[in-house]
């Protein structure tokens, strides 16, 4: 058959420029906040320094995607405790007059990236105590060549947060029109809060670092009899951070109130069209079960012994380990239970919708976003 020439088609078969549909759809809504959630997550993550960094920086994706709340108190934990050891690390040079520590060689300390020799991981009290023995000159900083082995990727943090804005703008806007917002877009707006604050805590950490930096021994000076010093080393504490320094209390503190707090989100789809009334009951009981959680931790910590600051119920101390173990699995079980189904309910909520949801605030598709 010969092919068809334009000058052989009528006017009605020819387009220019063809608007999209005036309305979202539900792969619409399922994309948008799985980007989100995807992005922010990978982009936030920070570990140590590892071999198998990839699995492992997996595992704590996957962790930041169900229990963002515990993985922010833990990164919070360990700001609190990096500030201190970076305080310590500067008063206790003072004498040897060397360039001060930044947050970010307090962060690699943290992540196991400084060795001696090469073999043992230090931590900053090691290079305090071996700098005092005499087994290793003060350290410079390490700031500049920290920052060129981390592999920070500016470009994903840029999609990620704009990705996100992009997402809270809509449910602004949304709000404003009085149009009705799906529960999983609530929930997303849940995350990219705790991202954020994730983001802001670990400004300062080295990220995807993958090499050690190696610190040597003066000359003449033994491994072993370094390690014996390490073995008996009593650290001093910073006098400006002594405050801050039971980093157990500080993290269990803020895991309650990111816990409430996340929780607390999830209560402003109390009044969300659900498929079913069973599900709105569910999401309403879960939402509020949520919260409770990081409160029977606290609890736990109060009466377990090796904390060293239990609340002295009359128990004997076999007790109060079996009671605080006992609150820890029933925590543990909540915490499950609880997130388990808020987490699916986002997604499996999206087969019946009102239709409302589907209306698209136009000005808002002018944002860039994927």
């Amino acid at each position: 058959m010969a092919p068809i020439s334009i000058s052989n088609q009528t006017m009605s078969d020819i387009s220019g420029f063809v608007p999209g549909p005036s309305g979202r759809g539900t792969l619409d809504i399922f994309w948008s906040c799985a980007s989100v959630l995807i992005l922010c997550t990978w982009t936030v993550v920070h570990i140590d320094v590892e071999i198998n960094w990839l699995f492992i920086k997996l595992c704590h994706a996957t962790g930041a995607i169900f229990a963002p709340d515990v993985m922010l108190a833990e990164y919070i934990e360990d700001f609190v405790a990096v500030k201190c050891a970076v305080a310590l690390y500067n008063e206790c040079m003072e004498e040897h007059q060397c360039a001060k520590w930044t947050m970010v060689e307090g962060f690699y300390a943290k992540m196991d990236g400084f060795t001696l020799d090469g073999e043992r991981t230090l931590g900053v009290g090691d290079i305090i105590t071996l700098v005092r023995e005499g087994f290793i000159d003060p350290q410079p900083s390490y700031n500049k060549s920290i920052r060129d082995r981390s592999k920070a990727d500016s470009l994903s943090k840029f999609i990620a947060c704009g990705q996100a804005l992009w997402l809270i703008v809509q449910g602004i806007a949304r709000t404003i029109e009085h149009l009705p917002i799906s529960t999983l877009e609530l929930g997303t707006i849940g995350y990219v809060f705790v991202a954020c604050a994730m983001y802001a805590v670990n400004w300062h950490k080295p990220k995807d670092v993958r090499t050690t930096i190696s610190i040597p021994l003066l000359h003449g000076e033994s491994y072993d009899d370094a390690i014996k010093a390490l073995e008996g080393a009593v650290y001093p504490v910073s006098i400006k951070w002594s405050p801050w320094r039971d980093k157990d209390i500080v993290g269990s503190v803020v895991a309650c109130g990111a816990c409430i707090a996340f929780g607390a989100w999830h209560c402003t789809a109390w009044s969300n069209f659900f498929p079913s009334h069973i599900e709105q009951e569910l999401w309403r009981i879960c939402a509020v079960l949520s919260t409770f959680p990081s409160l029977l931790v606290a609890i736990g910590n109060a009466q377990s012994t090796s904390s060293g600051s239990y609340v002295d119920l009359g128990l004997s101390e076999t007790a109060r380990n079996r009671l605080s173990h006992l609150l820890y699995a029933f925590a543990a079980i909540l915490y499950m239970f609880a997130r388990g189904f808020l987490f699916v309910e986002m997604f499996i909520g999206l087969r019946r919708m009102p239709v409302g949801v589907f209306t698209t605030i136009q000005w808002t598709e002018l944002i860039p976003h994927i």
